[in-house]
């Protein structure tokens, strides 16, 4: 996991996204799955779902539809580089 949200944090410098909006959006992503040591490879669509609904209990709802948004961008991205042969979310 560490790795594929590293090499999106270059994706998103590579793009022109400003330091903190990249800080902001690694921060988001990284927190639906805390667990550095997950290959991506191994995230599930059962994983982002108990996240999200998880967090439809923890947030509001402006804030968890952002997250989802910036995951499903995320899923997309590895899946287009072939780090997910899917997109879970």
């Amino acid at each position: 996991m560490a790795v594929a949200l590293e090499s999106y944090g270059e994706h998103l410098t590579e793009k022109g996204n400003k330091p903190k909006s990249i800080r902001n959006t690694l921060a988001r992503v990284g927190g639906w799955f805390p667990d550095r040591t997950q290959p991506a490879v191994t995230i599930t669509p059962t994983q982002v779902q108990q996240v999200y609904e998880r967090r439809v209990s923890e947030v509001s709802p402006d804030t968890h539809r952002n997250e989802l948004a910036e995951v499903k961008t995320w899923c997309r991205w590895l899946v287009a580089r072939n780090w997910l042969r899917a997109d879970p979310a």
